[in-house]
């Protein structure tokens, strides 16, 4: 079976359970309001003490053959009777923190209702102060406010707006907005502020602060969550922006649920699967959108996905990468043509690896990196390091010793002709063919450079390499490095 994107050939039900992968399982919730399908990061509404909380702490209905209510989309957790731009607002405060800024007013209203009805702590504090903010100046918004959601010191600062004495006090509004029975008792009040004022202004703070009113807060009706049991027939809109998709992968007997975005990057074999649609021939729907249809990778290591995925995903764990991980990363990178990851993990295991020739030479061949192989050679035949025919033998390569041999011998050849052109390392940075012909030593072996040289050098071998060992290479191991391409 393919490794890149191997599809399920298992009924369901024929195999072992999967294990969920703590820490790259990312669980979604998918829920209905209105026509607008939202697929949300379970994390965001699982918020100990909510109603949501409470919900998934008791389980949910499975009626549906798609398991639990908001575990597929065909069967998502429906809310009756939320606006759907509330909903939306919503769902800017609890999971797009970054918009925040474009809510309006009104909409922090709609927030604050919603928070409130389903005990959002933190959304509640937040959503009370921006509404405060947006209608401190009106009286009777604080007043219907503030018994709308309980609070005492709005419906205080509402009063207290109305009884301040400096005011212009009219009773239409009053009998308007439904507080006719409250004339009387407001009357008494200005009263008996301008009474005061009179008696000793500096006394008094007109603005409610030493003034503490009885008023009480209007009971305020109980909301809940409800939910349809059946399925409509009229399948909702996915919302882009806040329908979060995740995909289900099995590597062994680990369960992983990934958000698909950071794989269905444009190119890679992941990307291609989702284009060409994956099989559904389970009644779960396609392989990866639920749990108990997976897609299976067959022939991957468990570790070695683990680390693919941190490198993918949990960008704040590639610290702990080792560099073995790192190569496991660039064979997944490879597989699955991940451009970015490749570029990444390359450099990790080059910063790795570089040093050792037999390390290059074995990667460069399994990854085709032509300027790894040429590493791992220079390395070899640079004449003033050791050389140890044993090693090359025990690792595969006897047959290349003779030809890095005469490579050394070249390059010692010319090392020492001219030492004014060589280096502390004559194999990396230096020109060593012959200045007139251009041939390779020890092919030319005239003694003077001089201006009188072509004609008496028969090796009209030309060569157009700035670096003599890596032109070497090139040349001695052409058929080799070409097969890399």
């Amino acid at each position: 079976m393919d490794t890149s994107a191997n599809t399920n050939s298992l009924t369901p039900g024929t195999r072992k359970e999967p294990i969920p992968v703590t820490g790259f399982f990312y669980e979604t919730v998918f829920i209905q309001v209105s026509d607008d399908l939202y697929s949300i990061p379970k994390q965001i509404v699982n918020i100990p003490d909510t109603i949501f909380a409470q919900m998934f702490e008791d389980g949910r209905p499975s009626d549906s053959v798609y398991g639990p209510e908001g575990s597929h989309r065909r069967n998502p957790i429906i809310l009756e009777g939320i606006n759907p731009k509330a909903f939306l607002a919503f769902m800017k405060a609890v999971w797009k923190r970054e918009e925040i800024a474009s809510i309006k007013p009104e909409e922090w209203t709609d927030i604050l209702r919603l928070a409130t009805m389903w005990n959002f702590g933190p959304i509640i504090k937040e959503s009370q102060e921006k509404v405060s903010n947006a209608h401190s100046k009106s009286a009777f918004n604080m007043l219907k406010l503030g018994n709308e959601f309980k609070v005492k010191d709005w419906v205080i600062r509402g009063y207290s707006s109305i009884a301040d004495p400096s005011s212009m006090f009219t009773i239409a509004p009053l009998i308007k907005n439904g507080y006719s029975d409250k004339i009387s008792e407001i009357i008494r009040i200005r009263e008996a502020l301008r009474f005061y004022s009179q008696q000793n202004l500096y006394d008094l703070d007109l603005n409610g602060a030493k003034i503490q009113l009885t008023f009480q807060c209007a009971s305020k009706r109980s909301a809940s969550i409800a939910l349809l049991n059946d399925v409509t027939p009229k399948d909702p809109i996915p919302v882009a922006e806040f329908f979060y998709e995740t995909v289900f992968i099995q590597v062994s007997s680990d369960l992983y649920s990934i958000p698909k975005e950071f794989i269905n990057i444009p190119g890679t074999v992941f990307a291609q699967m989702f284009a060409d649609g994956t099989p559904a021939k389970s009644r779960y729907g396609p392989e990866g959108s639920h749990q108990r249809n997976p897609i299976i990778l067959e022939g991957i290591e468990r570790k070695a996905f683990r680390g693919f995925v941190k490198a993918i995903w949990k960008r704040d764990q590639i610290a702990s990468l080792s560099s073995e991980e790192w190569v496991k990363i660039l064979r997944s990178a490879n597989l699955w043509n991940l451009e970015t990851i490749i570029k990444e993990a390359k450099g990790k295991v080059f910063d790795a690896h570089h040093k050792s020739a037999l390390d290059m030479l074995k990667l460069g061949n399994e990854f085709k990196f032509e300027d790894w192989v040429i590493r791992g050679y220079s390395i070899l035949v640079d004449p003033s390091i050791m050389f140890h025919a044993k090693q090359l033998v025990d690792n595969g390569h006897g047959d290349k010793i003779i030809a890095i041999v005469q490579i050394r011998e070249a390059l010692r050849y010319f090392a020492q002709k001219d030492p004014h052109y060589v280096s502390k390392n004559p194999a990396y940075s230096q020109k060593f063919e012959c200045p007139s012909c251009l041939s390779i030593p020890p092919r030319c072996d005239y003694q003077s450079y001089g201006y009188s040289h072509s004609s008496y050098c028969n090796k009209q071998d030309f060569v157009t390499s700035y670096d003599m060992s890596k032109m070497l290479i090139q040349r001695v191991f052409k058929d080799e490095l070409e097969r890399l391409v």
